[in-house]
Formats: C-alpha cells, structure tokens, sequence
C-alpha cells in the first residue's frame, strides 16, 4: 500500500517537460536501432558503412558548433544548447533511410519521428527552434553526402497460364 502511493506521488510529480524530453529521447532511440538494424537484416554492407559515416560526419559537425557557439540553452542548464545534437540525429537517420530505400512507410514514419523528437527538445525547453532546425538541417545534410541509393536486382519465375515468366529487375 505505501509503495503504490509513494510511486503514485512520485509519478504525479514528475514535470510534463521531463515526460516529454523522456519521450522524445525514447522515439530517438527506437529510430537509431531501427535504421542500421535493418540494414543488418539484409545484409547491407555498404548501407551500414554509409550510416556510420554520415553519423560520424553528423556528430563531428554538431560536436564542434556546440563548442564553437556558446548558446545557453533555454532552461539554463548550460551553454550547449546550437545546434540540437538529438533533433540532428534523428533527421540523419530518417534521410539515410530515405535516400538509401527510397520513400515508403518507414522512411515517412523516420521523418515524423524525427519531427517529434524535435518537437520534444523545444518543448522541454532544451533548444529552441532554431537549434531545432539547425540539427535537422545538419543531420540531413550528413546523410545526404554519405548515402546512395540502394540498388537491387531481382529474378523473378512466375507461372501464369499455358506458361511461365521469368524476369529480371536491375535498378541503375
């Protein structure tokens, strides 16, 4: 009885913005294993190498404007606040997934999530929005210069009626 009161107390006390930074740095990490983990999946060498270097290039940037610009970050917490290291994060992944597969559910629902984990930083008063879109632009830009289009070849041995088609798909 105590425990469940005391939690009940303690969840209720718990600010709405630090709900939400939970969130939001939940959906990030949900997205960051999604993105390289379906490429292990199919065994997509090249696209994993891509994502790392566009990752890398991505925190390379943001690291060093976060120590260049000395912005203090909207809550106070420190002078860190340009460009959104998470927002750029997050727009990497969804463009890495979209350069790479093209547009379809995933990359879409990437990009929304990528928005809500924006959302979420100016939200809980961690950034701004133009650290916001500053890390989004950063990110996307990264993954822009790493990434190529997946290409893939395809056979194809359909029977139809009175006979059989075979194919063969090869994108350039």
């Amino acid at each position: 009885m105590f425990r469940s009161l005391l939690l009940s107390l303690t969840c209720s006390s718990i600010s709405f913005a630090g709900t939400l930074e939970q969130t939001g740095n939940l959906l990030l990490a949900a997205q960051t294993l999604a993105t390289p983990g379906y490429e292990w999946s199919i065994d997509d060498v090249p696209g994993l190498k891509e994502y790392g270097e566009s990752q890398l290039c991505n925190a390379l940037t943001v690291l060093g404007l976060k120590a260049a610009i000395d912005k203090e970050r909207p809550d106070g917490s420190g002078y860190d606040s340009f460009p959104s290291g998470h927002t750029s994060i997050a727009f990497a992944n969804a463009t890495h997934a979209a350069v790479r597969y093209g547009w379809n559910r995933y990359t879409v629902t990437s990009f929304l999530i990528a928005t809500g984990v924006g959302y979420t930083r100016v939200a809980s008063e961690r950034h701004d929005e133009t650290d916001v879109v500053a890390g989004a632009l950063i990110g996307a830009s990264s993954a822009y210069l790493f990434t190529t289009h997946h290409r893939t070849k395809a056979l194809s041995f359909r029977y139809i009626p009175h006979g059989a088609i075979l194919s063969f798909r090869h994108e350039f």
